[in-house]
């Protein structure tokens, strides 16, 4: 379909554009390669370790860690990076055709969220149905659609944080966007050293992770 038909079913015809401009980005296919091999490391170590089937769970579940970390990090940070060569001219053409400047305004973060969605939870909730497959003799059927449920919805969740701390980034200062980023990151984690209760997005997501994780291990 056409960029102009797209503008036409507005705002999910932006965001697919959006998408679109996106994928194309060095440091987007680069994470593409870094999925790919967080994927075969992991499924290397759960056949490697046949006997113990927790482990193979647990093996997915930080599977999730790196992907989320690493794929996440590199497609956030190239996008931001690149943000006014990713989403102006998409912008200017759906300006141009009236498009409202609301959707105009999410279209870019939304098509990122939706990226890194994707991009993260693909390859987790995969490894995830592997080793539940794997570790069916030593694992109550019940937690089986319990995880395959919580492994996608944490990524959903990260890619739902790294997408407004993108969009917030590019809004705070467009000319520095990815040192803003980092600082969006880094200071609150730092903070939280000296006064504990300091939200930190680093904090909240390793929290999670850390749930699921404890919650593979049980299983």
């Amino acid at each position: 379909m056409t960029p102009i038909r797209e503008l036409r079913q507005p705002p999910l015809g932006l965001i697919r554009l959006y998408a679109g401009e996106l994928a194309l980005l060095r440091g987007v296919r680069l994470a593409r390669w870094m999925a790919w091999a967080v994927s075969i490391v992991a499924v290397v170590s759960m056949l490697a370790s046949l006997d113990d089937g927790a482990g193979a769970i647990v093996t997915s579940i930080e599977a999730l860690g790196w992907l989320s970390w690493l794929v996440g990090g590199a497609v956030t940070w190239s996008v931001v990076r690149n943000w006014k060569a990713f989403q102006e001219p998409l912008a200017d053409m759906a300006r141009e055709r009236g498009v409202d400047q609301s959707w105009r305004s999410w279209a870019a973060p939304l098509a990122l969220t939706r990226h890194l969605a994707v991009a993260i939870g693909l390859p987790a909730l995969l490894l995830t149905a592997l080793a539940l497959a794997l570790a069916s003799g030593a694992t109550l059927p019940w937690v089986y659609p319990t995880l395959l449920l919580l492994v996608p919805a944490y990524a959903l969740a990260f890619a739902l944080g790294l997408g407004m701390l993108a969009f917030l980034s590019t809004k705070l200062y467009p000319q520095a966007s990815t040192a803003v980023l980092l600082l969006l990151l880094v200071l609150p984690q730092v903070c939280r050293e000296v006064w504990p209760y300091v939200p930190s997005f680093i904090d909240f997501y390793e929290w999670l992770w850390s749930e699921l994780l404890h919650w593979g291990a049980s299983a």
